[in-house]
């Protein structure tokens, strides 16, 4: 990890921030970001109506999965994720961006060509060019 970015990551620990933790794993420290998460934990469950928060924390933990190859955690994170072909709920987009990658992963290509088409198509519609550049 660049000396700068882990400056940024040890001041942001010291005032309690959780900024830098998406960041951290574009330098390979998926093992120190799980460990946060993991420590961070009980905040998401005293979260009023917390529900959606955890799922989205765990739709980061399965990239941080995807990160490092691991099959088994990815299967079970596709259990719990939502599906698409039951109904297309908006709200679960960024839970949908990680299902296309794992898709990806497991050379289910049809699968995940036809979730992109969906949300390529709600971001259209619904003048999103955020997720249009992620999908």
């Amino acid at each position: 990890m660049p000396a700068a970015a882990k400056k940024k990551m040890q001041l942001a620990k010291k005032k309690k921030q959780t900024v830098y933790i998406y960041g951290a794993t574009c330098y390979g420290k998926t093992e120190f970001v799980k460990q946060f998460l993991e420590f961070r934990n009980y905040l998401y469950f005293s979260c009023k109506d917390s529900r959606q928060l955890l799922l989205n924390v765990n739709a980061f933990r399965c990239m941080l999965h995807l990160y490092e190859n691991n099959q088994d955690a990815i299967q079970e994170w596709i259990k719990e994720a939502p599906d698409e072909n039951e109904t297309f709920f908006v709200m679960e987009r960024y839970r949908y961006l990680i299902k296309i990658r794992c898709y990806i992963l497991q050379a289910e290509y049809v699968k995940g060509l036809s979730l992109l088409e969906l949300l390529k198509y709600y971001a259209g519609q619904c003048s999103r060019p955020y997720l249009s550049m992620e999908a």
